[in-house]
């Protein structure tokens, strides 16, 4: 009960705390229990909604999905227990995401420095050096970047503003993205019923929120 007093009061007074896309005075939304890794992957995989970050998720090719952790483990290993920073993702896709930074679009001259992902018609992936259509992401080992799936990006930018507000690791955030760029996602991709929902049940098994995520 005390939680749905702090959550709902939250939101009702949203304006309050909101100054730039940065919240104040909200520490307690912060206070977590800490779960490990392995705890928590397994929490990811067979109790919470499967939100997924890259590929659609089927519980039939499930073997085909794994975690991907929003910062990289090689920039904050400290961080990788946490549920508001993992997701299930496709294992191939977040391979591909290794750790580069993510990026909102590709430079005309950098076009042919990048690979393409998509699907055919019978949901298998292709990876195309050169794509003059639709595509659902793109990376480059050259420029060390990742283009998320449109649908990912307002997820990435809220579980990357609670990692900002609650870890204060300024230096790591941006290796993973430019924060002008964060903030433009949040505002641009608004907040799905999905991940609403996966903000109630992680609650359930660390105690706390990410308050970026919130009905408008």
């Amino acid at each position: 009960m005390i939680f749905v007093y702090y959550f709902f009061d939250f939101f009702n007074k949203k304006n309050e705390y909101k100054n730039n896309f940065i919240y104040i005075n909200i520490q307690y939304l912060f206070i977590m229990i800490r779960l490990s890794y392995t705890h928590s992957k397994i929490i990811l995989e067979k109790e919470l909604y499967p939100l997924t970050i890259y590929g659609t998720y089927h519980k039939k090719k499930k073997h085909l999905f794994n975690c991907e952790h929003i910062v990289p483990q090689s920039y904050d290993q400290k961080v990788n227990g946490d549920l508001h920073l993992l997701f299930l993702s496709c294992k191939i896709i977040n391979s591909l995401r290794n750790n580069y930074r993510f990026i909102d679009k590709i430079e005309k001259k950098d076009i042919y420095k990048f690979s393409y992902i998509n699907y055919d018609i019978n949901h298998q992936m292709i990876i195309k050096p050169y794509c003059n259509d639709s595509y659902e992401c793109a990376f480059s080992h050259q420029k060390r970047s990742f283009l998320p799936p449109i649908y990912s990006r307002g997820i990435i930018a809220r579980s990357l503003l609670y990692y900002h507000e609650k870890y204060k690791n300024h230096n790591v955030l941006d290796k993973v993205i430019d924060y002008h760029l964060l903030k433009t996602w949040n505002e641009k991709y608004k907040v799905t019923e999905a991940e609403y929902f996966r903000n109630s049940q992680i609650y359930e098994f660390q105690r706390n929120i990410n308050p970026f995520i919130y009905y408008v």
